[in-house]
């Protein structure tokens, strides 16, 4: 976890300082080594990434710190929640953002009468962590955006909101849809989706038939090879996406040997 913040001078106005910023989370195992034609086991996931540390504070309240980022599967660690002090409060730490697949941390909860830190963002594929909610109830921080989906995968969804502005759908991965934006509670405004991702690459055309020889007097030549197969037609972008490049024409077929009886004809 993050340290704990530095108090404040004590001198009038000071604020404190914010909260230690959460560590990194460890990253996963390595496979296990496959036994006799055994496939290896899967890596560990990332550890969780550790917690903003809180502000403190003696006049005014400081922020928290921010969440850890996670490590490969893991979840981002969390906002740290703000301090708060006789004068103005301070602001929730923004959530760490998440690991390979893991989800975004959620931010801190704001000091009196102030918004709490954003939701962490996703990490790929990974949803988006939830707005740190405000104490005085009226409102919070934006959730924060899912994750970008891998090839093929559909982005990661926005973190929801409460009582705020849900967070924006990830990015589709390649030939991915788009992941959708997050839900608002009680009175937030729902969040975007995101944009679908790229269309995959169409298939190559097949090749061509050979040619038949014909046989007679002297012998006809080999017949020419068929033409190449067109290429396959590119792939549907996802939602909002574009589509994907068309594929190569196929490569034509060879000519047909020559056939004789008596002198030999051309291939």
């Amino acid at each position: 976890n993050g340290g704990q913040g530095d108090s404040g001078s004590g001198l009038g106005g000071q604020p404190g300082f914010a909260g230690g910023a959460g560590g990194k989370g460890g990253a996963g195992g390595s496979s296990g080594a496959g036994g006799t034609n055994g496939s290896g086991g899967a890596g560990g996931a990332g550890g969780q990434g550790g917690a903003g540390g809180a502000g403190i504070s003696f006049s005014n309240g400081s922020n928290g710190g921010t969440g850890g980022t996670g490590g490969v599967g893991g979840t981002g660690g969390d906002g740290g929640n703000a301090g708060t002090g006789a004068g103005d409060p301070g602001k929730g730490g923004t959530g760490g953002t998440g690991g390979t697949g893991g989800s975004g941390g959620a931010g801190g909860s704001g000091g009196a009468n102030f918004n709490g830190g954003t939701g962490g963002t996703g990490g790929t594929g990974g949803t988006g962590g939830k707005g740190g909610l405000n104490t005085d109830g009226l409102s919070s921080a934006t959730s924060g955006t899912g994750g970008t989906g891998g090839t093929g995968g559909k982005g990661g969804t926005g973190g929801a909101g409460d009582d705020s502005a849900g967070g924006t759908g990830g990015t589709g991965g390649a030939g991915g849809n788009a992941g959708a934006g997050g839900l608002a509670n009680t009175g937030g405004t729902a969040g975007n989706a995101g944009i679908g991702g790229d269309g995959g690459q169409g298939g190559n055309g097949g090749q061509g038939d050979s040619g038949s020889g014909l046989g007679g007097q002297p012998g006809f030549a080999g017949g020419p090879g068929g033409k190449g197969g067109a290429g396959g037609n590119a792939g549907t972008g996802g939602t909002n996406g574009s589509g994907g490049a068309g594929g190569a024409g196929g490569q034509g077929g060879a000519g047909g040997a020559g056939i004789s009886f008596s002198n030999g004809s051309n291939g």
